[in-house]
């Protein structure tokens, strides 16, 4: 919803875009007895009786709500019909996409990327638009020591941009909100899910990649194999830029004679 608040003189004091559930929830932090314009949704009968509340507040014939701090989530239920309802009311109470992060990650979430999740066999059906310019989170079920083992939960994923935060269930696009103040610091998504391959690369050969990426970056000793090496230069070749291959330093590039692939990626930053 779109809230426009003006003086007597009908000078704007006031314009906000904000998630409406949880506007209507919280009310507005204060009376507001002068011209104003709102731009709002009413499905049913709960937006109905949420927008007369809200009235009656910003006009002074309901007291303010009080701010109360938001209790903490608790476990996640089992079944996905609860799971799915229990995402879409926190969306609508926690403050905004640094708070949903916070409780995402109690829970088991962690920053990925939707290549990774189709590489491993899951089925994806988040729309082009949030695919291509958002993040998501997905909730870890099992941690394998080869983290390409790890198993994930499929049926909901978190996308995040800016002060938007999608929720999503196979193709179903179970909520988008708005928030009125966005993420502070960039998203983090590990190297591992940023990786793009060739696509001739196996489902194995991608895994045995990930895989060796994973324990070289652990163990900087490690002994280099020769599958990692012949795979490097076309991987990052493939890959976006600003991802940081493990011994991208010390092995040469496969293109560019005389040059490792480190520097070859940072001729490719410094182009951009």
């Amino acid at each position: 919803m779109r809230v426009q608040l003006f003086d007597k003189d009908l000078n704007a004091v006031s314009d906000k875009v904000i998630g409406q559930d949880r506007e209507f929830l919280r009310g507005p932090k204060e009376p507001h007895d002068g011209p104003l314009k709102l731009e709002i949704c009413l499905f049913d009968e709960k937006d109905i009786d949420g927008f007369i509340k809200y009235i009656a507040r910003m006009r002074g014939h309901l007291p303010i709500a009080t701010p109360q701090k938001v209790k903490a989530a608790g476990r996640l239920p089992k079944d996905v019909q609860g799971f799915r309802h229990f995402i879409v009311n926190q969306l609508g109470v926690q403050e905004g996409p640094a708070q949903i992060i916070e409780m995402l990650r109690k829970e088991g979430f962690i920053f990925t990327s939707l290549d990774l999740l189709e590489d491993m066999g899951y089925p994806i059906g988040v729309s082009s638009i949030h695919r291509k310019s958002y993040k998501f989170m997905a909730r870890i079920m099992k941690k394998a020591k080869n983290p390409v083992n790890d198993k994930y939960d499929p049926s909901i994923l978190m996308g995040f941009k800016g002060n938007k935060v999608v929720a999503y269930s196979g193709e179903e696009l179970l909520s988008e909100n708005k928030y009125e103040k966005g993420l502070e610091k960039e998203i983090k998504v590990p190297a591992k899910a940023r990786v793009k391959f060739p696509p001739y690369l196996l489902q194995e050969e991608r895994n045995k990649f990930r895989a060796e990426m994973e324990m070289l970056k652990a163990d900087p000793e490690r002994k280099v194999s020769s599958f990692y090496t012949r795979w490097l230069s076309e991987v990052a070749k493939h890959s976006p830029m600003e991802v940081e291959f493990p011994r991208s330093k010390d092995l040469p590039d496969a293109y560019e004679k005389g040059k490792t692939v480190y520097q070859v990626q940072e001729a490719r930053r410094n182009a951009k």
